[in-house]
């Protein structure tokens, strides 16, 4: 009982990391049309931001989501002010942004390295400790991961279904022009939408890392592993791509429990090229049509 527990509980805890990932990837695709690979490097910069928080400002661990909320704000205005803006109205926007993104986390991940250092820092920002119920011990810091993921899809959808913002999103999304001469400001939605995401990048940054250690690259994996799920579900698919995301996170532990480590992600990989082969639009791609 304890060994299917703890299989459930791991796989929807890294499930749920995952669906972090893809929550923020999603929503960028869906409104602006854009891949933002640089997801990895702002969830790093909300990790250290984190723990610096901490070692240098001298803000109690609780308090360390604050910084790593500011920062993940202000990466996503930084990447519309210095791509978005300049690239949204020129042609091959989807492509050229996926250049300049990667570009910019490669920057971002070699400022930190060069500045703070490649040593692995120890994130304050953590919950030990373990619930017992019905006998089965259940470690706090995978609940956390998994309450979080499920809270930020639930407000998002909120978000974009119910309030003024989730609606000049979806105008914009689905008919720029049009939506512009409404009156709608598209440059500052879009900028909204990169601040919002930058925060959920940022947050998961931080629960990411309780899990593990605060490194310049963490985020590569996390984000490659987001990207793959999102194709898997059909980018824009949020709710489609969250609920596959906690499917590949289960997939994994479980492999890895039964026939070894190094199985686990390739065992979720093999699944992914058999979906895409199977449906290579996603997936949830037929109905979310790529757009929110």
């Amino acid at each position: 009982m304890n060994l299917i527990a703890g299989i459930l509980l791991n796989g929807l805890a890294l499930g749920a990391m995952y669906a972090m990932g893809t929550i923020a990837l999603s929503v960028v695709w869906g409104s602006l049309g854009m891949l933002n690979l640089a997801h990895g490097a702002v969830l790093a910069l909300g990790a250290y931001a984190a723990v610096l928080g901490v070692e240098q400002l001298g803000l109690p661990w609780w308090a360390a989501m604050a910084p790593a909320i500011a920062v993940g704000a202000a990466a996503g205005l930084i990447l519309y002010f210095v791509i978005v803006k300049w690239l949204y109205l020129r042609p091959n926007f989807p492509i050229n942004t996926v250049i300049t993104t990667i570009a910019l986390a490669a920057f971002i991940e070699n400022a930190v390295t060069q500045s703070i250092g490649a040593q692995a820092w120890s994130q304050p920002f953590r919950f030990d400790g373990s619930l017992n119920i019905a006998q089965v011990n259940i470690r706090m810091q995978p609940l956390v991961v998994l309450a979080a993921s499920l809270l930020l899809t639930i407000a998002i959808s909120y978000v974009l279904a119910n309030t003024k913002l989730g609606r000049t999103v979806r105008a914009v999304s689905q008919q720029r022009d049009a939506a512009s001469l409404m009156g709608i400001s598209v440059p500052v939605v879009y900028a909204k939408i990169l601040m919002l995401t930058g925060v959920i990048s940022a947050v998961s940054g931080v629960l990411l890392t309780g899990m593990t250690t605060v490194y310049p690259t963490v985020g590569a994996e996390p984000t490659t592993k987001a990207l793959i799920i999102c194709a898997c579900a059909g980018l824009g698919s949020l709710r489609g791509a969250t609920a596959l995301a906690l499917t590949f996170g289960i997939i994994e532990v479980a492999v890895q429990y039964t026939l070894g480590a190094r199985f686990g992600t390739t065992a979720a990989l093999s699944i992914a090229i058999l979906l895409l082969v199977w449906r290579p639009y996603g997936l949830f791609g037929a109905s979310s049509g790529g757009r929110l």
